[in-house]
């Protein structure tokens, strides 16, 4: 269950049903940027089967669970106390405001502060054009379903798709509301990614920490275990 906070225990709302909404924030972005209509449903419906591919059971769900979790850390302006103890507003790393993100210029932000509101909660989306190009991820992880000759086992490929789709939402996060933890979940997916492309490239060589795990000795888990932990976190941590 995905539980966002404001840091109020009293706030803390918990959610054990999430169907559709991955669904619904494309849909958004197909009324946003055409005015009306509905995501392409052709394509969706290859990319529900694909997240199910390799007898995946979770990670469709945990991707309805964190589409809903961004809304609600909208609605409740982020949260008072973070998983640093620190205040984690949304907006609050725009460039320009003192923030604690090591952000750039971003210039469709500069272009148009004020951003662009989507759904029925007009939900703020800084960068509306940058937020919407992260479904180019979910292409990547459909892709990987798609190809035929991989000489990697199901294992790994499995565990890359899960990234890429984890990946297409949560940089949506980050472009979308320019908060720390959809900051920290960008950049921290795309290492994620990286790592398991590299254990997976040197899975047939014999084991060294240094050379599989890029550490002088064995680390806790490996990049497919790490994957998995991250899909199964929308439904069962707190985003605080």
């Amino acid at each position: 269950m995905l539980k966002v906070s404001d840091g109020l225990q009293a706030n803390h709302q918990y959610h054990t049903d999430t169907t559709g909404y991955t669904k619904q924030y494309l849909d958004d972005m197909q009324t946003f940027f055409v005015g009306s209509g509905e995501y392409d449903p052709v394509y969706f419906d290859k990319l529900q089967t694909c997240l199910g591919k390799f007898n995946d059971t979770t990670t469709s769900q945990s991707q309805d669970a964190a589409w809903e979790g961004m809304g609600d850390y909208f609605k409740s302006n982020g949260t008072a106390h973070d998983y640093m103890n620190q205040t984690d507003y949304w907006g609050g790393c725009l460039p320009g405001n003192g923030t604690r993100c090591p952000v750039g210029n971003y210039e469709e932000f500069l272009a148009n502060k004020a951003g662009g509101e989507f759904g029925k909660d007009k939900m703020v989306v800084y960068e509306p054009c940058n937020y919407a190009s992260n479904v180019a991820y979910y292409h990547a992880a459909t892709r990987i379903c798609d190809y035929p000759d991989f000489t990697i086992d199901a294992a790994n490929q499995n565990a890359l798709k899960k990234a890429f789709a984890t990946l297409a939402m949560g940089s949506a996060f980050w472009h979308g509301s320019h908060t720390y933890d959809g900051y920290s979940f960008d950049n921290n997916m795309i290492a994620v990614i990286s790592y398991v492309a590299h254990q997976a490239s040197v899975s047939y060589l014999p084991y060294s920490s240094i050379l599989t795990e890029l550490s002088p000795k064995k680390r806790s888990k490996t990049a497919i275990q790490v994957t998995d932990d991250l899909v199964d976190m929308f439904s069962k941590k707190p985003v605080d």
